[in-house]
């Protein structure tokens, strides 16, 4: 079906397959993003963020799973974070276990869906949190 606006006003055509399974999903791409959404953590709430992913150091972090959420760990911090923290903390939890960490915002946070996160965090928080989403290797 032929589009009635003009060319430069037409959208371009979104090849859906490439951009899943293109160069910036690779487990490296991710881990990169992994460690910023870390960092950008710990500026949030302080270093004791870091302790929160486990069991290995950041610095030293060779895979996703050197670094994933330490569930006993999270569950106490999500009782003490505040409100834009513990959002922020789900959505991360998230990337590894969508049903628990489904679970964590709507048991400590809100029942909100990704919409609703994004318009709760900072903008540097969003810009994190789209990163992990666009170099997610599991989808």
């Amino acid at each position: 079906m032929a589009s009635s606006l003009p060319p430069a006003q037409q959208s371009p055509e979104i090849n859906w397959n490439e951009i899943m399974t293109g160069a910036k999903r690779s487990e490296l791409a991710f881990l990169a993003a992994w460690k910023d959404a870390i960092v950008e953590g710990a500026r949030l709430c302080g270093p004791r963020f870091y302790q929160l992913f486990g069991p290995k150091n950041i610095q030293t972090a060779q895979s996703k799973w050197d670094l994933r959420p330490e569930t006993a760990r999270v569950r106490v911090a999500m009782g003490v974070l505040s409100r834009g923290e513990r959002i922020y903390l789900g959505a991360l939890y998230s990337f590894f276990n969508p049903d628990d960490g489904q679970q964590l915002l709507s048991e400590f946070a809100f029942p909100g869906n990704l919409a609703d996160i994004l318009t709760r965090l900072e903008t540097r928080q969003v810009k994190v949190i789209m990163r992990l989403v666009e170099t997610y290797p599991g989808w």
